[in-house]
Order: C-alpha cells, then sequence, then structure tokens
C-alpha cells in the first residue's frame, strides 16, 4: 500500500477531510460512500480521528488499500491534483502548539555560548496562528525583522502524561512539517527582567503554515535524513520543505 498522509481543504459546503495519495487528493468522504462505509459527522476531521487514532489509522489503511486495488472504488471518488486545492490546517482544533526553540546546536550557539541542558520550549497560539499548505500570509509590517523557520512537526496522538523514553513513540501519530514564522525584533524586545515575549513575536496571525499529516507507520522509528525524509512526507508540504535547517532568513514585509 502506498503511503498516505491525511488533511483537510475548503470544500463547497465548508471543510472536508481528504487523504492524498501522490498528486491524488481523494475526499474522505467520497472514498468511505465508495467502500461501503458511513459518512463522516459534519466538521468531523483529522482532530476528531487523534481522539481514537488507534481505530481511525487501520481503518483509513483498509479504505485507502480497496481504493488502490479496486478501479471501480477509484472511479466513484472525488479527486482532485494537490495543486488544484485550497489547503486549510489539517488538524482544526489542536489542542496546543508547543515549540521546542534552539532545538540543534547552530542555532543553540547563535543564542548563547552556554550550552543547554534541558529542551527550551514555548507555547504558539494555534486559533490564529494556523494555515493551510500555499495560503498566503500577511508579516507583521512595523516588524523590521520577520524570519521564518522549517520545522519538523511531531503529532501526538494518545493522551500522555509520565512517559517513559523507551514508550515515547507510542505516543507519536504522524508528522508534517510547520513553517515558523516570526518577527524576531519582537521576540527579543522585552525588557530583560521580564524575559522573552514570545506571545507577541510568535503568535502573529497566520505565521504557522502547515502541511496535511503523514502517519507513523510510513516513517522508519529513527528518523531518516532531511533528504530521505523529504520523500515520506505529503507533497502539500513541498512549500516549506527543505533538505536541512536553514539559518534564519530576513523576510521583506
Amino acid at each position: 500500500m502506498s503511503k498516505f498522509s491525511v488533511g483537510a481543504i475548503l470544500g463547497n459546503h465548508g471543510n472536508a477531510a481528504v487523504v492524498v495519495i501522490g498528486n491524488d487528493v481523494i475526499r474522505l468522504n467520497s472514498l468511505l460512500a465508495a467502500t461501503g462505509n458511513e459518512d463522516l459527522p459534519g466538521g468531523f476531521g483529522l482532530s476528531e480521528m487523534l481522539d481514537h487514532w488507534d481505530v481511525w489509522l487501520p481503518h483509513l489503511k483498509s479504505v485507502v488499500g480497496a481504493f488502490e486495488n479496486n478501479v471501480s472504488i477509484r472511479n466513484a471518488c472525488e479527486i482532485e491534483a494537490v495543486s488544484e486545492v485550497t489547503w486549510l490546517p489539517p488538524i482544526q482544533r489542536p489542542r496546543k502548539l508547543i515549540c521546542m526553540g534552539t532545538n540543534y546546536a547552530g542555532h543553540a550557539a547563535e543564542v548563547s555560548s552556554d550550552p543547554l541542558k534541558a529542551p527550551y520550549s514555548f507555547i504558539k497560539t494555534t486559533s490564529n496562528t494556523l494555515r493551510g499548505s500555499g495560503a498566503t500570509i500577511t508579516l507583521l509590517d512595523i516588524a523590521q525583522m520577520n524570519d521564518w523557520e522549517v520545522e519538523l512537526t511531531v503529532v501526538i496522538g494518545r493522551a500522555a502524561r509520565h512517559v517513559e523514553e523507551g514508550r515515547a513513540m507510542d505516543y507519536v501519530a504522524g508528522y508534517t512539517i510547520i513553517n515558523d514564522v516570526s518577527a524576531r525584533d519582537w521576540v527579543a524586545s522585552s525588557p530583560k527582567f521580564l524575559g522573552i515575549d514570545w506571545v507577541v513575536g510568535k503568535s502573529i496571525d497566520g505565521c504557522a503554515p502547515i502541511a496535511s499529516m503523514c502517519a507513523k507507520s510510513f516513517v522508519t522509528q529513527k528518523l531518516p535524513v532531511p533528504t530521505e525524509l523529504a520523500n515520506r512526507l505529503p507533497p502539500a508540504a513541498a512549500f516549506v520543505l527543505c533538505t536541512q535547517k536553514s539559518k534564519l532568513g530576513r523576510i521583506q514585509p
């Protein structure tokens, strides 16, 4: 069975959940109907699937397998090309978006000469920042240094607390790519005694474009090098994908 990703597009009657196989974007409701399954309830998408991912993943694999092996099922589905649809964030109602700052040695050295003893994290708001792949975003016009960072994003598919390191991957549902856009000069604009203002500089409207999610089972447990990972991530990720973590670049508003 081919690898596939799960996402959401703008349809004629609102959001539509889709599966992506190669260049084919298949509306999930049409695939479910073609395989004799019930339609999804209105507004149902990946956010809701993740609440029962252990059930939904094998179900999705089953209908995708039927799609690939039965011409009649394929002909009964609504299929569009990746470049022809308007992408929405695959997870419409994420509970939280946790960002790991200075997550590689080169960037950590740029920020501080003292090595970090533990990961440094912050929250990026989701209701206003997430956008679909290819969406046009408006940069903060009063910022002098609008930056972007390509980030591998891990989607957690189960409630987790006090998880042992050896079991961490049991809680991962899949992977995608986020373009972490920020107003760098506003992140560092706070008085030192107050610390960094992550909210103003990192949570600007539209500053987290995100691609559809590729299930964990299609990516090796030991993450491959970025060029190999690029071949495993969904096509919709291509607009932000690089072969390695990029140095921060200035984007003119």
